[in-house]
């Protein structure tokens, strides 16, 4: 009922909302298509400056009011340029028409209408984004369901008891991938293991993925790379969106966007989440819930004021509840319960995060009104955050279509802009490097309360962040960042493990162990980043920071990448550096708990330290009709001086974690291509194969268990005209892993799961306001048979579900809705 009442107020204050209005413009949309004018439905016209916009009717006219004090009238759609034309008093039909987008822009690619991922053209790191576009090709209900198209991500659960969701990137856990919300540090400590599934994949607007240690600027914790999400902003033109949804095995799940521009400096967006699993499920008759019933409600809410000298801040918090209970069915009959009646897992967590960013230009700053390089103050407030940018930004539109947010630091990019003179035929180059002051600060409180039949994990977590830094240049070719950064964390964990060894015959022979976890760690540093960039056709970076942790001592971390473009078709990338991590033993591996087994956890476990490196090539050709279809190949390889191991190897009634003794490493090679052969009809091929070798106690060097050797995806996407229809298809191969030894023969042969394919499919009908879509995930009903080793002993110490390599829900189909006012 709260939820309702929030979105009937949300509706009726965006209902409240008026405007003075000095007559109405009608008009019509057109688009260029080879050489031809088409009538486009449905693209968004709107007043820059204002909340004010309409939507183009199917045979492409509209009629809007015209507010007063309103000059510039702005038509975008997908796969178009935007365009903005001057509006005089008086001026009552307009026409527009719209050139196709297949341009390089500054930091983004935007290569045509339905594109779901694109690789960014000038980031100095390789970068393929999902954007908004991409996050509706599938359902998306959250962050860890939005990988399922691209496969430098693979997406599992951690055990077959909890539902907790982890990712792999080159071959490693989700752990060694640094997260980030906006730029800021998330997902980190007791918090990580159910953070993908907090963060809903329609509340987003895109998700970047950097392969490779990336900036010093956000700490040392980025080893494999660095996934980024960007939430619907404040300053978006849409004042409500709506996405319902339900799935055949009872899922509900509604999200809400709301966002009000409260006058011309401030703005702010409301974000709402509530959704329910209802069911208890069991497809392979084991006895236990193929997945918990949970109930999650997520609020948040984020704040931007633009300042008039191109200062910005920006606030925000975010809250979350869930509950999880899972485990046994009710009737559920075991063989041997040492009178402990039914194995229940039952977890709650409850966060608490808020935020605050302010950037500042200092200096002279550039003006680009009137295409002049002048002192006058920064007009511009730049978002280069987007991955489907509305304009072109070496020329052609107007200074209102420059208004950007760039990641909450204003103007913290030094920009160094062409500005193309079309009536005077020549092009004016500024030398001028903008400096800028930033700050941002973060703190989040974690608390869960979890267990897992017999055993039970207390924890709770305050983390705070704070960082500060100066960006500025020398000229446009030479730049730097200066900053330092402090984080404080306070964990309180409490691990009651209790077992049974092997031969016990009642509960009196059950084990209790009690382990104290907790630790408070404060890690301050320093940071220098240096860019230097020729000719816009080579970019190179070198960085390093000085960090003191109070657990570990002093840490050094360099890291450097280069971007060469060959030619304009073909671009080069290589990057390298170190990267470190505290070890958090069980919320990083919270499916252990998910077993029989006594856990034992060294007492001097020591700071997680590996480097990574590698390089790749795009390039760009034409391809039947596709002037911009692209092929990509990267290879990276990321080896550890140091590592926490998690070992079910070394004693078959034990799980071990201990420091790396030996050598370990991964190695990762993928190809992707992405071509547009027809219009309208778009197909991504990716492949991906994963070397993961270590060094294990009584084993030696041997192959890295449950680590897939390699994930092949194919992705078709067809929209008719105007985008009325849209089709996708998604078919996946997913690579054999090997099976961790279980048994007490710590000289058998290892077992390796099968190789399996998995299929995706969903239709869009798009409509004047809102859109309907049908689809169904594992279309081929696949599933890993019995996860769970001795589901009819859930107490002893044989009892097994983190062995987890495949899906755990068979066939589901789901409808769903998304309403934009």
């Amino acid at each position: 009922m709260k939820l309702r009442t929030l979105l009937v107020v949300l509706i009726l204050c965006m209902a409240a909302v008026t405007t003075f209005a000095q007559g109405n413009v009608r008009g019509k949309v057109k688009g260029l298509t080879n050489s031809k004018q088409e009538l486009l439905a449905f693209a968004n016209i709107y007043w820059a400056g204002t909340t004010i916009g309409v939507q183009s009717n199917i045979d492409g006219t509209f009629s809007i009011n015209h507010p007063k004090g309103a000059k510039h009238l702005v038509a975008k759609t997908m796969g178009f340029k935007a365009d903005t034309l001057a509006i005089k008093p008086g001026m009552a039909e307009v026409e527009f028409v719209l050139s196709p987008e297949n341009v390089r822009l500054d930091e983004v690619v935007v290569a045509g209408r339905q594109k779901g991922s694109t690789i960014l053209a000038l980031t100095s790191l390789k970068t393929e984004v999902i954007t908004a576009s991409g996050l509706c090709k599938m359902a998306c209900c959250n962050l860890a369901e939005s990988f399922e198209n691209t496969a430098s991500v693979s997406v599992g659960f951690s055990d077959a008891v909890s539902g907790a969701r982890q990712i792999k990137m080159l071959g490693l856990a989700g752990t060694y991938t640094q997260m980030l919300d906006e730029n800021r540090p998330v997902m980190r400590g007791i918090a990580s293991p159910y953070g993908l599934t907090y963060t809903p994949g329609q509340w987003l607007e895109s998700i970047q993925v950097s392969k490779g240690p990336g900036s010093v600027v956000n700490g040392y914790e980025a080893i494999t790379g660095q996934i980024n999400v960007e939430h619907r902003k404040p300053t978006a033109k849409e004042p409500l969106f709506v996405n319902l949804f339900l799935g055949s095995e009872g899922r509900t799940e509604a999200n809400v966007a709301s966002s009000l521009q409260l006058n011309n400096k401030l703005s702010t967006v409301t974000l709402l989440h509530a959704s329910i699993d209802p069911q208890k499920l069991d497809h392979n008759k084991d006895g236990f819930t193929d997945l918990p019933i949970a109930k999650q409600v997520n609020v948040a809410n984020r704040w931007l004021y633009m300042a008039d000298n191109g200062a910005q801040l920006r606030a925000g918090f975010k809250l979350l509840a869930e509950e999880r209970d899972g485990g046994q069915m009710n009737s559920a009959s075991t063989v041997n319960n040492f009178g402990l009646g039914r194995y229940t897992s039952k977890i709650n967590n409850k966060q608490v995060n808020t935020y605050f960013k302010f950037g500042i230009p200092i200096g002279p700053k550039h003006n680009h009104e009137d295409d002049e390089c002048t002192d006058e103050g920064c007009t511009e407030d730049h978002d280069h955050e987007k991955a489907e940018a509305d304009h072109d930004h070496k020329g052609g539109a107007s200074a209102e279509e420059h208004k950007h947010e760039h990641n909450g630091e204003a103007c913290t990019e030094d920009h160094d802009h062409e500005h193309e003179h079309a009536e005077e035929g020549h092009t004016e180059k500024c030398n001028h490097v903008e400096k800028s002051l930033a700050f941002v600060a973060d703190y989040t409180f974690h608390d869960q309360n979890s267990i897992f039949g017999i055993k039970s994990y207390d924890a709770k977590m305050h983390s705070a962040f704070a960082n500060v830094l100066f960006q500025g240049g020398f000229n446009p070719s030479n730049k730097y960042t200066v900053g330092a950064s402090i984080r404080h964390d306070i964990y309180k964990e409490l691990l009651t493990d209790k077992y049974f060894a092997k031969g016990a015959t009642s509960i009196n022979d059950m084990k209790t162990a009690i382990s104290n976890l907790d630790k408070t760690e404060t890690v301050a540093g320093a940071f220098g980043e240096y860019t230097l960039s020729l000719n816009d056709k080579f970019t190179f970076i070198a960085g390093a920071r000085a960090d003191h942790n109070s657990i570990y001592g002093w840490l050094f971390t360099p890291r450097a990448n280069v971007k060469w473009d060959i030619t304009d078709k073909l671009t080069f990338r290589a990057s390298g550096g170190r990267g470190y991590r505290s070890p958090n033993p069980i919320s990083d591996n919270l499916g252990i708990l998910a077993t029989g087994r006594q856990i034992a956890v060294d007492n001097d476990l020591k700071i997680e330290d590996a480097w990574t490196y590698g390089a790749s090539l795009v390039k760009y050709f034409k391809l039947f009709n596709d002037e911009r279809a692209s092929i990509s190949l990267d290879a990276f390889r990321t080896h550890f001086k140091n590592q926490l191991i998690v070992d079910q190897e070394f004693n078959s009634a034990v799980v071990s974690l201990y420091n790396l003794d030996g050598r370990s490493y991964t190695n990762s090679i993928q190809a992707d291509l992405n071509v547009a052969p027809i219009e309208r009809f778009s197909i991504f091929m990716t492949y991906r194969y994963t070397q993961a070798k270590v060094d294990l106690k009584n084993q030696g060097f041997v192959t890295k268990p449950l680590v897939d050797k390699f994930k092949a995806l194919i992705n078709l996407q067809y929209a008719t005209r105007m985008n009325k229809w849209t089709f996708d298809f998604t078919a996946q191969l997913n690579g054999q892993v090997r099976l961790p030894n279980l048994g007490d023969n710590v000289n058998a042969d290892y077992e390796y799961s099968p190789v399996y394919p998995m299929f995706f499919g969903q239709v869009t009908r798009k409509f004047k306001k809102f859109d309907v879509y049908v689809g169904c995930e594992n279309i081929g009903d696949y599933t890993q048979k019995n996860p769970i080793i001795s589901a009819d002993s859930p107490f002893s110490s044989s009892f097994n579900s983190s062995s987890v390599w495949g899906p755990l829900m068979g066939r589901k189909a789901y409808i769903g809705m998304r309403f934009t006012l």
